[in-house]
């Protein structure tokens, strides 16, 4: 047998007061700081980052555990570990897993005491992580012990180290706690493939070092702010030839010197495996001491990768996800949560090895789609948040609304009132970070921690209350998706103005060809209606595609309207071709179908049902003793300028009866108005709202 040649030392790598404690005085660390070992290697071998040394430490309560060490240059090692137990840490020795060897401490490293002000308290086991699965309620988080966490944040996805230490300053400042970092290779974040500016990328199994100190000034941020972080490794466009496409540029690519003929062989060549598994084992090595570390994020979007889009190859996309998942699982001893992201709705096997649910959606209608997860049965399995949600294609009365960024907060009020999920976390950092809407995203999170949804959202369920108005506008039933999986939408119709999530099922494609319709999109819509009086409903249609489409009304069953465009010749600019289909339709209960008989698609964009509703629309999610409602303008609410504001009686259909404590939350400025107390003697509940130029909160909380 060959034994490593090895020499040790130890320093403090950084304390709750900041880098630079004196390395003289080691063997002292405060317990908010990770432990850290430092050794040699005099033979690091040709492929260093991919050995495999554990090393042996010997913890407070007199167990000992194996960590992975890390390369960290030259003949350098280190062994982290995150400081969760007062008292004294020694390193005992280290090993060669893959060749077998073992290798016994040279010298007498000094041990390390972490102690403190900051001493975290100890938990049954010291390789649960930061943030893990409530085993008590496996559709929510818990921090440490039994501490409920709720994440609630944006996205940072890329940026330098000076926007970072802002932005998670300004999180924490907000009271945000959770965060997206992709490892994006333009910014300068991606261990093995660097900008061009930076020159040439590590080898195939090699990682850049100076990346890997950024990570650990970012990661170091975050927990300062208290900000935790989905570490992002991969991204669709780095293995996509159609959707935000860098696969040209990958250092493993054919083109660019490497072994990949396709983007789809990153999932299935073994080379591509191996060195996969190398560098998510040196993050597991180098970062899961970190509380700051939430979850390993595999992929950013994986349906938009050539593999899963164009090759049709989910299952071998599945079985990297499996595989990938397990090897995180073994090299990570602190047992980080592991996901992965999709923009749509979960669905699949691709689940089946992630720790929660993260789709991401950039819909029509955002205040409906974000309370909708129409491709997973509810209540889930496991946690479920919308990971990013976004503006792109919210339908806006006006260009200049869309600019102002008035779209970007509502949407994450409506998504609290989600039955069974946690708040969906918005995409366009850009746009609020530094802006007037930033402190409407932070009236956000004050609500999340004066409403204690951290304790008390899993017992709430959604519901859909009104409000009654002599304000009315026109009743427009919008597009809720722009190019989704879903199934045909069968909506019910009322006057009354209720916003039921099931609005979010609208198509604005609406297809024909066999194969979109066995991929699971739709080529109906189905209205139920319930009228006081006779009318004409008009779907306006944005655009009819260049083979042409036979679009026919139904009422009743019987086909009313049928309208047939031709094909049209292949052009580059093609104009877009809308229309308007009027139907008449009866007072009283009806049923209208909207068929699309092909070839190609059509978009709506809206129907008019030739009828108003109240100015002012709701939502809302509740218990016996705990109620929150959202409440909006409908046609201000994403407004750069809003108009006159509305005002009217919210009703809910039963509130138990006792003593209300009822807060109306003022959403610009962050803040809420002044408590009344209120008895209610149970039964319907009738609240009188304030002024509602774009939208507003309101609080219930029963005495006990």
């Amino acid at each position: 047998m060959r034994f490593l040649t090895l020499c040790f030392r130890q320093r403090l790598f950084r304390s709750w007061l900041g880098w630079g404690l004196l390395p003289w005085l080691t063997g002292m660390v405060l317990a908010a700081a990770p432990v850290e070992f430092t050794f040699s290697v005099s033979t690091p071998g040709p492929e260093a980052f991919a050995r495999d040394l554990w090393a042996d430490l010997a913890l407070p309560d007199g167990s000992s555990r194996s960590f992975p060490a890390f390369y960290d240059g030259g003949e350098t090692w280190k062994v982290r570990v995150a400081a969760r137990w007062p008292g004294t840490y020694r390193l005992l020795r280290v090993e060669e897993r893959s060749e077998g060897l073992a290798g016994g401490v040279a010298g007498k490293p000094l041990p390390i005491q972490v102690t403190g002000p900051r001493a975290i308290t100890r938990t049954d086991d010291l390789s649960a992580p930061a943030i893990r699965v409530d085993p008590a309620n496996r559709r929510g988080f818990v921090r440490g012990e039994r501490e409920p966490y709720l994440p609630f944040g944006l996205n940072l996805a890329w940026g330098s180290d000076a926007f970072y230490a802002h932005a998670f300053s300004q999180c924490q400042a907000a009271g945000l706690n959770w965060t997206r970092v992709w490892m994006a290779p333009w910014a300068e974040l991606d261990l093995s493939w660097l900008p061009p500016e930076r020159g040439a990328s590590p080898a195939a199994g090699h990682l850049d070092l100076a990346v890997a100190r950024r990570w650990d000034r970012i990661l170091d941020l975050a927990e300062r702010a208290g900000v935790a972080v989905q570490v992002v490794v991969f991204s669709h466009g780095q293995l996509s030839t159609e959707v935000n496409p860098v696969w040209a540029t990958h250092p493993w690519a054919v083109a660019q010197g490497g072994f990949l003929q396709r983007p789809a062989d990153f999932f299935t060549a073994p080379e591509a495996r191996r060195h996969t598994r190398t560098k998510l084992r040196y993050l597991t090595a180098r970062y899961g001491h970190s509380p700051a570390v939430m979850a390993w994020e595999l992929f950013n979007e994986v349906n938009f990768t050539d593999a899963w889009r164009l090759q049709r190859a989910e299952a071998e996309v599945v079985r990297w996800h499996d595989e990938m998942a397990a090897w995180l699982r073994r090299n990570d001893p602190h047992s980080h949560l592991v996901t992965t992201s999709l923009s749509e709705a979960p669905v699949g096997p691709l689940w089946r090895s992630m720790d929660y649910y993260q789709p991401h959606v950039y819909p029509v209608n955002g205040l409906s789609h974000v309370r909708r997860f129409p491709l997973i049965d509810l209540p889930p399995d496991k946690p479920l948040f919308y990971g990013e949600i976004g503006d792109d294609h919210q339908a806006y009365l006006s260009p200049g609304d869309k600019e102002s960024g008035a779209g970007l907060v509502p949407v994450l009020w409506s998504g609290l009132m989600a039955d069974h999920a946690l708040p969906a976390q918005t995409w366009y950092w850009q746009r609020l970070l530094d802006h007037p809407r930033w402190g409407e995203l932070a009236s956000v999170g004050r609500f999340v921690r004066e409403a204690r949804l951290a304790e008390r959202l899993d017992s709430l369920r959604a519901f859909d209350p009104f409000v009654e108005t002599g304000q009315r506008v026109p009743h427009q039933l919008g597009a809720g998706f722009h190019w989704a999986l879903r199934g045909p939408a069968v909506i019910e119709v009322t006057t009354e103005g209720r916003e039921p999530a099931v609005l979010a099922d609208v198509p604005e494609y609406v297809v024909a060809e066999p194969e979109l319709l066995t991929q699971g999109r739709t080529d109906r819509l189905t209205l139920r209606l319930q009228r006081e009086r006779p009318g004409n409903l008009q779907f306006h249609l944005t655009d009819v595609g260049p083979r042409g489409a036979t679009v026919l009304l139904r009422h009743e069953g019987e086909p009313v309207v049928s309208r047939t465009w031709e094909a049209e010749p292949v052009r580059p600019q093609r104009p877009l071709r809308p229309a308007t289909l009027t139907l008449p339709v009866p007072a009283g209960r009806s049923e209208v179908l909207l068929l699309n008989q092909g070839p190609d698609a059509f978009r709506l964009h809206h129907v008019d049902l030739d009828q108003t509703v109240p100015a002012l629309a709701a939502t809302g999610r509740r218990s016996d003793r705990f109620v929150m409602v959202y409440l909006w303008h409908r046609l201000s609410v994403h407004a750069a300028k809003p108009g006159a504001p509305a005002t009217g009686t919210l009703v809910i259909d039963t509130l138990p009866a006792g003593n209300w404590t009822l807060t109306w939350w003022d959403l610009e400025q962050g803040k809420p108005k002044e408590a009344t107390v209120w008895h209610h003697p149970g039964g319907p509940a009738k609240i009188s709202t304030p002024p509602i130029a774009r939208h507003a909160t309101l609080m219930l909380e029963r005495d006990q």
